[in-house]
């Protein structure tokens, strides 16, 4: 069942490939997610546009430069699997609490 669904996913992203503003994100999983889930999600960012920049090692997970609509689906995807994926905004965090882009 969740490969047909998978496959159903991958086949809209041709339709999702528009151009779209990029966010630099970091994308992570439950410690428990197959590497296979974390492949996917990569290929769903580069599908649409988007860069994987570092994958990690320690956790399960990436950064990548990604199109919303790429976030949206790993979301989605996440949800589907039952492996949530936590995606943040990429920056810097100073010791006063700011962040910088």
């Amino acid at each position: 069942m969740k490969i047909t669904i998978f496959t159903f996913l991958f086949s809209l992203l041709p339709a999702l490939a528009i151009a779209a503003e990029m966010k630099d994100v970091i994308i992570s999983f439950p410690a428990n997610t197959p590497a296979t889930i974390v492949s996917n999600a990569e290929q769903i960012v580069e599908a649409l546009g988007g860069q994987v920049t570092t994958e990690y090692t320690i956790i399960p997970g990436f950064a990548a430069t990604a199109p919303q609509n790429a976030l949206d689906l790993v979301t989605m995807m996440g949800h589907i699997s039952a492996f949530d994926a936590i995606i943040e905004e990429d920056g810097v965090v100073t010791i006063d609490g700011g962040v910088q882009a």
